[in-house]
C-alpha cells in the first residue's frame, strides 16, 4: 500500500471466529475497519482523528438483519498502548452504549 497501511486481525474462541481488516488511507487521513464474525455480525466503520482520539463510525447489521450504528473509539494512545472502546447506538447516534473495552499493549 503506497499511500497507507492495512492490518488484519483473526479472533478465535470456542465456537466463535471473527475477522477484521483495517485500512489507513494516507491521502484522506481516514481509517476504515470491516468486521465479520460467524455469529452473523457485520460492520464497516470509517473515521479519523478526533482530538487525541481516533473515532470510527458506521452501520452495524446483526444476524437478524437489524441495523444500528457502531462506533469504535481509540483512546489513551501512546507509542506502547491504547484503549479500544466499542459502542452501539439505536437512536442514530444521539446516545451510545458501551459494548466492550479492550486494552492493547506492545510486549516487545
Amino acid at each position: 500500500f503506497g499511500s497507507g497501511i492495512a492490518i488484519t486481525e483473526k479472533m478465535r474462541a470456542s465456537g466463535f471466529s471473527g475477522n477484521t481488516v483495517t485500512v489507513f488511507d494516507a491521502t484522506t487521513g481516514l481509517w476504515t475497519q470491516t468486521y465479520l464474525d460467524n455469529q452473523g455480525l457485520y460492520t464497516q466503520v470509517t473515521g479519523g482523528r478526533d482530538g487525541d482520539d481516533i473515532v470510527l463510525v458506521g452501520p452495524l447489521i446483526d444476524a437478524s438483519g437489524n441495523r444500528r450504528l457502531s462506533r469504535l473509539r481509540y483512546t489513551n494512545i501512546t507509542n506502547r498502548s491504547f484503549t479500544q472502546i466499542g459502542e452501539e447506538s439505536t437512536d442514530g447516534g444521539v446516545t451510545w452504549t458501551e459494548t466492550f473495552r479492550l486494552q492493547f499493549q506492545k510486549t516487545n
